[in-house]
């Protein structure tokens, strides 16, 4: 049978066929919002007692609307029902005749057009073709109660202190696209509901202690209780103390104790593209280290590992301060030893290039591994991953600040520059005191830590309020100039 003006072309979607996933484009549509309240009460007691109560709450928010893929048990509906037709285009050829038979009454009638083709009607698209709608939330409540005042007094000068209890709560809620939930939207990935909250208590107290014209000493205790029998105690001593009019002499120590967050404690899904160096391409179809460059969009699952931990820190810092009238700078060293660090395991295409690490192209099986699923045809569809406690960290650096101050007319212009440089990371992984590998000046891509530059950089030119209003006629000037070094490794 001879068909005028027959187009087949294979296109689903009747849209331009170069459409790959789902963009953000002018048709999506974002609300964030963020509200944020703050009270506080201050109240003046006998004696030089100072009572400050504060409370705040917090709250952002996103949704998102906007075109989504297929949804595929509809789809899959309308073709069995003869309604959508996968060869019929509206775009290239609307007016396209029914390759099945040009005098189909029961299956070619589109109402759109008014009368029979195998151009595809909008409305029936509109059935399958949906928007995804997600929205995510997080709340904060903060209430801090301080009493503060003068204890005694030593020589001329006195001792100040502070008690204290803060109540912090926090709730998350992330509820994506119903139809990716349901694995319903025809892409591979799948995106599950995250909702978790953390309910914290502090009592704290600090005290400065002059050490005449020498300098003070600052001493701190903090005590936080997560719940379920997480609680931790750490304390802080500082001092400062100058050793001419213009050259002082700082340092601290101090501990320091995380709980688990809610997102690291909860279990959070997403889809992604992944280069898989496998295929099964061995005898009987087994997987073997054959990369045939096919890259799959992937489900990855996050979660907390069972028997998370907190993690702790103990931390040292010690500087030389320089000051002048116009100038002050300062150089600190600090390290810190974390143990228990808590931070995700590999990223998804670490753990599926770790399948065949060091056999790579070499038609060897691939080394088996629980967190990776495979269909029957070798392609990897799903990845899992958990927030682990990694072992431990030693990290060590030096800090350099500096800002010079001018006159400028009435106002002033102050530059100020300051930079971290890295000296080193060292991971312990499995707890053994060795440290398997330093990530300072590494991208960090095949395990759980952060790009973390060896030297960062910046420098910037503000303008002060008054050289603002004044100087400059209303025109803020801000320059900065960023740096980051990362050494390929």
């Amino acid at each position: 049978m001879s068909v005028p003006n027959c187009d087949v072309t294979l296109n689903p979607s009747s849209t331009w066929a170069t459409h790959t996933g789902t963009p953000l484009s002018e048709n999506t549509v974002r609300e964030i919002g963020y509200q944020r309240v703050m009270n506080q009460l201050e109240v003046d007691l006998p004696n030089d007692y100072f009572l400050d109560v504060s409370f705040m709450w917090a709250r952002s928010s996103v949704s998102s609307v906007g075109p989504s893929a297929i949804r595929s048990d509809k789809y899959q509906e309308l073709l069995q029902a003869g309604t959508w037709n996968p060869f019929g285009t509206r775009v290239s050829n609307p007016s396209l005749v029914s390759p099945k038979d040009v005098s189909d009454t029961a299956n070619c009638f589109n109402i759109d057009l008014g009368y029979f083709s195998a151009g595809n009607s909008i409305s029936v698209q509109d059935q399958w073709n949906q928007n995804s709608v997600s929205k995510k939330s997080a709340d904060s409540k903060v209430l801090d109660i301080t009493l503060s005042g003068d204890l005694f007094d030593i020589g001329n000068n006195t001792v100040a202190a502070a008690i204290g209890a803060q109540y912090r709560a926090t709730r998350y809620h992330s509820f994506p696209d119903s139809l990716s939930s349901a694995r319903e939207d025809g892409s591979q990935g799948v995106s599950g509901e995250v909702s978790g909250r953390q309910d914290v208590v502090a009592n704290f107290a600090e005290a400065v202690v002059p050490m005449g014209d020498m300098g003070e000493v600052q001493l701190a205790v903090r005590n936080e209780d997560y719940g379920d029998g997480v609680s931790t105690t750490d304390p802080k001593v500082g001092f400062e103390f100058g050793l001419t009019d213009t050259l002082g002499f700082r340092g601290s120590y101090g501990t320091s104790f995380q709980a688990p967050t809610v997102r690291q404690t909860g279990r959070a899904s997403s889809s992604a593209f992944i280069d898989d160096p496998a295929s099964a391409t061995g005898p009987g179809g087994s997987f073997v280290c054959t990369n045939q460059q096919v890259a799959n969009n992937i489900s990855v699952i996050v979660e907390g590992a069972p028997g998370l931990t907190p993690q702790s820190a103990e931390n040292v810092n010690l500087g030389v301060v320089f000051q002048t009238d116009s100038f002050r700078a300062a150089i600190d060293y600090f390290t810190f030893d974390y143990t228990d660090l808590i931070g995700a395991e590999a990223g998804a295409q670490a753990i599926v290039d770790g399948q065949c690490h060091g056999i790579e192209d070499t038609g060897l099986p691939i080394l088996a591994d629980s967190r990776v699923t495979r269909d029957a045809t070798g392609q990897v569809r799903q990845v899992r991953s958990q927030f682990v406690n990694i072992g431990s960290v030693e990290t060590s650096g030096i800090d350099v600040n500096a800002d010079y101050t001018m006159e400028l007319g009435d106002g002033t212009i102050m530059f100020d520059a300051a930079a971290t440089y890295l000296l080193g990371f060292d991971v312990d992984g499995d707890g053994d005191g060795t440290a398997e590998f330093d990530g300072a000046g590494s991208r960090n891509q095949s395990n759980g830590f952060a790009t973390m530059p060896e030297l960062r950089a910046n420098a910037g030119l503000p303008g002060s309020p008054e050289t603002t209003r004044r100087a400059w006629a209303s025109i803020t000037l801000v320059i900065t100039q960023t740096t980051r070094v990362i050494k390929p490794k």
